[in-house]
């Protein structure tokens, strides 16, 4: 499955191991549609059921928390069970759910589903790029994060463009039927029982050793990477949240209608899509360590740049580049995250990291961000965002050693 060097130079993927990858983005895409529902249905909840800016903030603010919640004790199971048994449990799982969730009566009722789904959303997020980076070449590493990645946003780009003709001309339940079209994660569940295999490098590391316990992540060969992935993860993952969540309000904000802000928040989360694919070219070049460090740097100017501008067409413009780089950034921290650690805590170290991300980046910002948009605006919110992604390139700068093209053990 592996591919190998001959003459110093890389063999291309084989079309079996092309088709794993697009298989297992699917998985990606899929949830990535569900988690880009909650800023799409945000405003249609708003209206129907008058939610208060701490209501708002907790829809937000519901999944994100379950992600967090969910991420670090499946880590731990892909490391005892196997990679392919947890993503099979939890696809089955937040599908399940997340069909529910059309369902919901109330304010209530809807947090609580949302929360319940996040659970099984944490679980599948680290599988998929762990999972890559023990079947994938060392060569090819990257590159397979970042067209993985490219999914994520393909889904992140369905959900508010089908949000806006579904939900303005399907009336008060059209934000239901957003929900029910997650039923789709049955079908691919299906398809990753058939054809994805389990990692070799997982089964061959089970077979000879005893899993260590997670209390390694802290100890002195592994704490200087993981306070460093706990600084940079959550920094890097807020600019993702801010514009999943929030840009349909920032541009209603802005004077946008209801059908533009959903269509020109699926444009700008769309051009994260080129801006992964070119990430997955120039992460195997110029490495893991320069890439993240000047995507995000330029992500948080553009954040800043965004929040001065006024004509509709500039907004756009800041909007889309600051997805470009605040988005397309994604990949390359997820595959050096899992560079970080050996394949016997290899999940441990990927689940620990998102959880810490998804709690301080995903949950416990944009709950801040939400009363922040309330009471300062939007230059107040994306000055924060910027200033605490800014923090997180610092931690870069001073503590993050180069992994392209090492070998995992």
């Amino acid at each position: 499955m592996i591919a190998e060097m001959k003459n110093n130079r890389p063999h291309p993927l084989s079309w079996r191991l092309w088709g794993l990858l697009l298989l297992v983005a699917m998985v990606w895409l899929i949830e990535a549609y569900d988690i880009g529902l909650t800023g799409t249905v945000l405003p249609s909840l708003k209206a129907q059921w008058h939610l208060s800016a701490w209501q708002s903030s907790a829809v937000v603010s519901a999944p994100t928390l379950g992600v967090a919640l969910g991420v670090f004790p499946a880590g731990i199971l892909a490391d005892k069970l196997g990679r392919k048994t947890i993503l099979q449990v939890a696809l089955l799982y937040y599908t399940t759910l997340t069909v529910l969730t059309g369902l919901s009566d109330n304010w209530t009722m809807f947090v609580i589903l949302r929360f319940l789904a996040g659970l099984g959303l944490g679980a599948t997020f680290p599988i998929p790029y762990t999972l890559f980076a023990e079947l994938a070449p060392s060569h090819a590493r990257g590159r397979s994060a970042g067209i993985l990645d490219a999914f994520l946003s393909i889904g992140y780009f369905t959900s508010p463009f089908l949000a806006s003709w579904i939900i303005p001309y399907g009336g008060s339940g059209g934000w239901r039927q957003m929900f029910y079209l997650g039923a789709f994660g049955y079908l691919v569940l299906i398809a990753i029982m058939r054809f994805v295999p389990e990692s070799p490098m997982w089964l061959s590391q089970t077979r000879s050793t005893v899993i260590p316990s997670s209390k390694k992540l802290w100890s002195p060969t592994f704490r200087r990477q993981t306070a460093m992935l706990w600084i940079a993860f959550p920094a890097v993952l807020l600019l993702f949240y801010v514009i999943m969540n929030f840009m349909p309000s920032l541009l209603l904000k802005e004077g946008f209608s209801a059908h533009q802000a959903l269509l020109f928040a699926s444009l700008i989360m769309a051009a994260s899509i080129p801006g992964k694919l070119i990430e997955s070219w120039l992460v195997e070049r110029i490495g893991r360590k320069p890439l993240l460090i000047s995507f995000t740097l330029l992500a948080g100017l553009f954040a800043l740049l965004f929040s001065h501008l006024h004509q509709y067409s500039e907004i756009i413009m800041a909007g889309m580049a600051l997805s470009f780089f605040g988005i397309a950034v994604d990949p390359a921290m997820k595959i050096f995250t899992a560079e970080q650690y050996p394949t016997a805590i290899r999940a441990k170290g990927v689940g620990a990291a998102e959880a810490v991300a998804r709690l301080l980046g995903g949950a416990l910002a944009p709950f801040i961000l939400e009363q922040a948009l309330s009471s300062s605006g939007i230059q107040g919110t994306l000055i924060f965002t910027a200033v605490i992604t800014w923090l997180g390139t610092l931690a870069l700068s001073l503590w993050a050693k180069e992994t392209r093209f090492v070998a995992l053990g």
